[in-house]
């Protein structure tokens, strides 16, 4: 099972809240998504794909493995919780 929070930054704070969080289930290639952040609609640049973007539903293993490049601006930030899938 993998697990990643997605965490806002708050403005004038060093505290991120969790606005979203992602759970694969690896041997299934399965997952369920919470939070009020649209990860199925977000889709990441991956040259190995077809079309060049990997979207969730497609691999969500390898989507979540690769999820931290999307979320690299610094307002939101994928923080992984629990990786004992991948």
């Amino acid at each position: 099972m993998v697990q990643i929070e997605f965490r806002e930054r708050i403005v004038g704070s060093a505290v991120r809240r969790v606005i979203g969080t992602l759970t694969v289930i690896v041997e299934l290639n399965t997952y369920t998504v919470s939070g009020s952040l649209p990860l199925e609609d977000l889709p990441i640049l991956d040259r190995a794909m077809p079309g060049g973007r990997l979207w969730l539903h497609d691999d969500p293993s390898r989507w979540a493995r690769k999820c931290h490049r999307l979320f690299r601006g610094g307002y939101v930030v994928a923080v992984r919780v629990n990786l004992s899938g991948l």
